[in-house]
């Protein structure tokens, strides 16, 4: 990771402090503190001392003053170090506060790329005084990379029937790996194992909390640790419920630890829409901490109009697992239909946040992962959650195999209050002429629209184009689900930023038996026709089919 340079202004450095830097609006020297030092400095007026940092870690600031020592920490961009009556500085005040006895402790996240400021100044005409500054690295992100699913279980539901989950793990590499598969619980990492796959080699687990870890009652997160990088590892996951019907589940993927909620440029703020407690449905959230800090959270309930329909703090241990089952009784609500949950980080832990809504009919659950909000830093990985244009790759009104009836139910949270209204386009897979429409928010909360293929008076499967006229922001997810008399079986379909695409991808974990079978759907974004070839493959690496398909535009 890039080293950053970290500023602390402080009232005068006599002993390494040139003369007259104080006026100066940039600097051209250095006094440097480096993570475990300890330095003592004699101060009068305003100056600056240079911390150095790394970018994206946790720092604590030991302050030794006199009492009622006033300090004032600022974030500061800038484009170098100059001497010049003018330079691009751009700071930003966002702690203060008072040493109240010899010593104050400053927990701080460096939140992005670049140089901050630490900003102390002493009350006025208090006279020369000795500071103490120690700089210490408490936290950092892991060395190598990490993959997290956020849920995984052997245990009995709500309705006395058994979730269990399976995992299909795929090394992308042409060479061996060994990585280390973790268990975590409320109390933190339980169980640790070492997995060995060989180059574009592939491997499943049934049952993976029983048949991996012996663990017979369990909920909790799997940790995947010594990657050589994210994308060098396929993971995917499905947990679901064993009936006399057959299974019902969802899916869980694996996320990289670098989206994880924190103080810094990923963003403290998640949306969980598609919430709802009713007679047939019932909704749990959960959270999981994964840098080894603990996680203080605030979170709200919204109903559609925005209204905060309730509020909680909690605390999420570190390295820990902790899901709450039936939020709305954990909140004290009666139930609702339509309804969000926004959680926002306020320690310097990092979080997922994913809910798991059920039908109570028949134990089906959908996986909805916590949407980023606040996503404000460098262009990297997956683009963010909102934008004025997110597409819906699949979408349905229409019959299926063995009788069933398909729908899609849409849920969208605007960024924006004044957003107004939302565009949705329902593009066909047949070809035929798409069909749009138009839909008022009601408020800040999440918009419900139910069976929303055919409240555009279309039918048939396709995908869903969502456009802002005014280009305010928005979230979005989907359910595509089939009902009948015993209740619902169906799937989440999260939206994706409309020019967010691949040139190449895996799908994993497909079946085809007597109990299976595996549809695989492609969205073509452009405005030309593409060729996309399909390879099925083998868990030991044959290829077992080939296929070239031509997509039309968009």
């Amino acid at each position: 990771m890039p080293w950053s340079i970290v500023l602390l202004a402080a009232a005068g450095l006599l002993v390494v402090t040139p003369t007259g830097v104080a006026e100066e609006p940039c600097l051209e020297f250095e006094t440097h503190v480096s993570p475990g030092d300890l330095t003592e400095v004699t101060v009068t007026d305003e100056s600056w001392l240079i911390l150095y940092t790394r970018f994206d870690r946790v720092y604590r600031f030991t302050l030794s003053a006199v009492p009622e020592t006033v300090y004032e920490i600022w974030s500061i961009d800038y484009g170098g170090w100059k001497m010049a009556d003018e330079c691009p500085v751009k700071d930003e005040l966002f702690a203060s506060g008072m040493v109240s006895g010899p010593e104050t402790i400053v927990h701080w996240t460096d939140p992005s790329p670049g140089s901050d400021a630490l900003k102390i100044r002493l009350p006025a005409n208090s006279g020369p005084a000795t500071i103490t500054i120690e700089l210490e690295e408490l936290m950092a992100p892991p060395e190598d990379d990490v993959l997290i699913v956020p849920a995984v279980a052997h245990t009995v539901g709500a309705r006395g029937e058994l979730f269990q989950s399976d995992l299909v793990v795929f090394n992308r590499m042409d060479f061996e790996v060994t990585i280390e598969m973790v268990f975590v619980t409320g109390g933190g990492p339980k169980q640790r194992v070492e997995i060995v796959i060989g180059g574009h080699g592939m491997v499943a687990f049934e049952d993976v909390v029983a048949s991996v870890f012996g663990l017979d009652d369990a909920v909790g997160a799997l940790r995947f640790d010594g990657l050589v990088g994210t994308r060098s590892l396929g993971v995917v996951s499905r947990t679901y419920a064993l009936t006399d019907a057959g299974t019902y589940g969802q899916f869980v993927p694996a996320l990289p630890f670098e989206d994880a909620a924190t103080l810094g440029y990923r963003g403290a703020v998640r949306m969980l829409p598609h919430l709802a407690k009713t007679d047939q449905t019932r909704s749990n959230v959960g959270f999981v901490e994964v840098l080894g800090l603990e996680a203080d959270l605030d979170i709200r309930m919204v109903d559609e109009t925005g209204n905060v329909l309730a509020t909680a703090d909690l605390t999420v241990p570190p390295l820990a697992h902790r899901q709450i089952n039936d939020v709305f009784d954990f909140l004290g609500l009666d139930g609702s239909a339509n309804a969000a949950l926004r959680v926002e980080l306020t320690s310097h832990g990092r979080i997922f946040t994913y809910a798991s809504v059920v039908d109570n009919r028949t134990s089906d659950p959908i996986f909805v992962p916590g949407l980023i909000t606040d996503w404000t830093g460098p262009f990297l990985g997956p683009s963010p959650d909102q934008s004025s244009f997110l597409m819906v790759p699949a979408a349905a009104s229409a019959r299926g195999a063995f009788g069933t009836r398909w729908r899609t139910d849409l849920r969208v949270v605007p960024s924006d209050d004044d957003i107004g209204e939302l565009e949705v386009t329902f593009v066909p897979n047949n070809g035929s002429t798409p069909s749009l429409g138009t839909f008022d928010f009601i408020g800040p909360g999440p918009l419900a629209i139910d069976d929303v293929v055919s409240r555009l008076d279309a039918s048939g499967a396709g995908h869903l184009r969502l456009r802002s006229p005014t280009f305010g922001t928005f979230l979005a997810t989907s359910r595509t689900y089939s009902v009948d008399s015993e209740g619902s079986y169906g799937q989440f379909i999260p939206a994706e930023w409309l020019y967010y695409y691949l040139d190449h991808g895996y799908v994993l974990g497909l079946k085809c038996n007597a109990d299976y079978r595996s549809n695989a759907g492609l969205v073509n974004p452009h405005d030309y026709a593409i060729e996309v070839e399909l390879r099925l493959v083998s868990a030991a690496g044959e290829i077992l089919g080939r296929r070239v398909q031509v997509l039309a535009p968009y």
